[in-house]
């Protein structure tokens, strides 16, 4: 009895919206633990909602159908748009942003519908931005490809972009891991690739051992050495009965966290060649999982619920995660940067812009 009325509780909670100005907390009996409400901060309209964001530096960079645009947060009390420019020609979505290491340059990968043909076949493209000077970016290279590029890594002397690729209408690529040479950032050439089971549309870049983890929806997850550009390989293939996206890596190369069957979080430990599946969390109320996001120390997971809002799942207890805050949130919730520095979380909306909401209460809660 005391589990259907929490149920009816919680649902009553989450459908009335958690963004509102004050904290309050849900007794959850079901885990032992108490869940957060997470307060709205701001919210900074942007015609045509935000598809990717990246963050360096106090700037967002994000991208959209209508271009790329660099936003400076330096001061969240005046959020404000300091540039915008156009990437491509045409009809296009972009699905992921890649920040060099010195933060001067933007790597963009999407989906770029062509006009001059008569088929609706889409193509990946891969445009590097030049965003050293934040007031004026330029566009330099680019890379067109029959495809869609889902996910986009950079290799760590970053001469090298390992760009997720695949497409039911491709048929040079339709499920690959592409390894694009980029030292000629005017110039960036396609230098191999490795085919994998399904379309990859997430990739995890365990950069100490050069391992590429593919999110590979039905069929799980594969990884594929990539050490050598000129011969990346499959090393291994992880089934687990249930669709698989949004993958995190830990900086240790240890610990996988991933998206299952679109409503559930899950954990995994990587031991050499194996990846055991450590535990799962279903997310009550959650709508579909579209991205994930780590605390600073790897103990706290975001997770984007596309129409059902944020969502903080407690991995201190790797077998046992629990839901420990919320914040409900209009609009499609397709990204998430945690800022720990600044205690908030800047959400990529794709109906309303950017949404920054408080995270605060976290550090100092009691769960």
């Amino acid at each position: 009895m005391k589990r259907a009325i929490f149920f009816l509780i919680f649902i009553f909670f989450i459908g009335c919206g958690g963004g509102g100005n004050n904290d309050s907390f849900v007794s959850n009996e079901d885990n032992g633990s108490t869940i957060l409400n997470l307060p709205l901060l701001s919210e900074f309209r942007i015609s045509g909602g935000v598809h990717e964001i990246a963050y360096f530096d106090n700037f967002i960079f994000y991208a959209n159908s209508n271009g790329f645009g660099v936003i400076d947060i330096s001061n969240l009390k005046n959020i404000q748009e300091i540039s915008h420019i156009d990437i491509l020609n045409g009809e296009y979505t972009p699905y992921d942003i890649a920040i060099s290491k010195d933060g001067k340059k933007a790597y963009v990968v999407g989906a770029l519908f062509s006009y001059f043909t008569r088929k609706y076949n889409p193509y990946l493209f891969l445009s590097i931005i030049d965003i050293s000077d934040r007031y004026n970016p330029a566009s330099l290279g680019s890379l067109i490809l029959e495809s869609i590029g889902w996910s986009v890594k950079l290799s760590k002397d970053e001469t090298k972009a390992f760009i997720a690729a695949g497409s039911e209408f491709s048929k040079k690529y339709p499920k690959d891991i592409l390894v694009v040479d980029i030292k000629d950032v005017f110039n960036p050439k396609l230098i191999n690739s490795v085919l994998l089971d399904y379309i990859p549309f997430d990739l995890a870049f365990d950069k100490k051992r050069d391992i590429i983890y593919a999110a590979e929806s039905a069929g799980g997850i594969e990884s594929a050495f990539v050490g050598d550009a000129l011969k990346p390989k499959i090393i291994n293939s992880f089934k687990f009965g249930e669709s698989v996206n949004n993958l995190k890596i830990s900086k240790d190369g240890e610990k996988l966290f991933f998206s299952l069957a679109k409503k559930k979080i899950a954990v995994g430990s990587l031991k050499g060649d194996k990846l055991l599946l450590l535990s799962s969390l279903n997310i009550i109320g959650i709508d579909k999982i579209s991205n994930l996001a780590l605390s600073n120390n790897e103990k706290k997971v975001f997770i984007a619920g596309l129409k059902s809002g944020l969502f903080v799942v407690d991995v201190k207890n790797l077998s046992n995660p629990k839901i420990i805050a919320l914040s409900k949130l209009a609009g499609s919730v397709n990204k998430i940067i945690v800022i720990e520095d600044k205690d908030i979380a800047v959400i990529a909306n794709g109906e309303r812009g950017l949404q920054i909401v408080d995270i605060s209460s976290l550090s100092s809660a009691k769960f």
